[in-house]
């Protein structure tokens, strides 16, 4: 993972910063493994789907499961990352 000389976020923490995100992989991908999880080590609260049976085309090579697999994930709901402003007044 890359970390510049100040120490500034990655691209992957700013990328993920308060948003549910989905990282998915085929498991025969050009993508090491190994660098998937490191990605999701790096942005909080990220979850993995490995495809069995696909490469980098996934999306092309099983399109019902991945569908399903984003379905399942935008159907569960995230809970908020704010504080309604309603809150604040006492």
């Amino acid at each position: 993972m890359y970390v510049d000389a100040r120490g500034v976020r990655t691209y992957y923490e700013e990328l993920g910063a308060g948003e549910p995100v989905l990282l998915m992989q085929g498991d025969d991908d050009c993508v090491r493994i190994e660098h998937t999880a490191e990605v999701a080590r790096a942005i909080p609260d990220a979850q993995v789907a490995v495809v069995p049976g696909t490469s980098h085309g996934l999306p092309l090579e099983k399109p019902g499961l991945v569908n399903s697999l984003l379905l399942d994930f935008l159907a569960d709901p995230q809970p908020p990352k704010f504080m309604p402003l309603g809150d604040l007044n006492p």
